[in-house]
């Protein structure tokens, strides 16, 4: 890998190496305000097949140059096809650069169970920066609608993954079992215990979801909310009920205008008389 300085108008962004949901148009103008005020940032990362520069790390360093319309940027160059910066771009920003979301960290599990399903959930996991649990929930889900769709189209048809490598059982003939590549390059038998579990479910135990106008005692909805305000609002509407989003605006109004009174979950604590507050 050798740093260069390449012209923007070179480096391809369309070959599907975007590991992200979507770009945040609010980083893209923080990166290009500090650019001006000449904070340095690092090389984007690309991969060069011999005639196109993908771009895999720095999408945002990317944009931002383009909003400056700055003709160049410094690039660490590797030499690789489209489909090795397709599954190098999905270890972009797992330890450093912008957080990802939880969006995000199941756009780039889905997309190299996709590149490549014959290797381990261990061997995904640690290039994408999840946790192989993580990575056998979605490589099952995906699994299932397979097998699903299969039996649809034709319920007499046994089949057997893609993602799995058919090699001959100790009985020979139609006993064969399935493998997988783990990350020393052997096959290793597939978990059919795991396999035939089912998707995850939620416990008959569990504590119901509790909806509505939030109360003092009541279970609180958790909501990671990006730093763009109209993303954020998005969020909010994809997420919330239309009625708690309409209480939800009046009261931060009041708030904002000084008539929010007393929060919620202080109003009926006890005071004890004589103790200052």
């Amino acid at each position: 890998m050798n740093t260069q300085m390449l012209e923007l108008d070179k480096i391809r962004i369309d070959g599907d190496t975007q590991p992200r949901v979507a770009i945040d148009g609010f980083v893209v103008r923080q990166y290009a305000a500090d650019m001006e005020r000449g904070v340095e940032f690092p090389p984007i990362q690309v991969m060069f097949d011999g005639a196109t520069y993908w771009l895999v790390d720095g999408f945002h360093r990317y944009h931002a140059h383009k909003n400056l319309a700055k003709l160049q940027i410094a690039a660490d160059v590797a030499t690789g096809v489209q489909a090795e910066a397709q599954w190098q771009s999905l270890t972009a920003n797992k330890t450093h650069g912008l957080r990802r979301t939880n969006e995000d960290k199941v756009k780039a599990v889905l997309k190299a169970l996709k590149l490549r399903p014959g290797v381990t959930d261990h061997v995904i996991a640690d290039h994408v920066g999840v946790t192989h649990v993580t990575v056998a929930k979605y490589r099952l889900s995906i699994e299932n609608d397979r097998k699903d769709r299969e039996e649809r189209s034709n319920p007499t048809t046994a089949s057997v993954g893609k993602d799995y490598q058919l090699v001959p059982g100790s009985g020979g003939g139609a006993n064969c079992q399935a493998r997988r590549i783990g990350k020393d390059g052997k096959k290793y038998p597939v978990n059919r215990r795991r396999a035939k579990a089912g998707p995850p479910r939620i416990s008959q135990h569990a504590a119901p979801v509790v909806r509505g106008l939030s109360k003092p005692l009541e279970k609180k909805t958790f909501v990671e909310m990006p730093l763009d305000p109209e993303a954020g609002a998005f969020a909010l509407v994809s997420l919330l009920e239309r009625s708690y989003i309409e209480q939800l605006v009046i009261k931060l109004t009041a708030i904002l205008e000084g008539r929010g009174g007393t929060p919620p979950a202080l109003r009926d604590l006890p005071v004890s008389s004589g103790v200052p507050q």
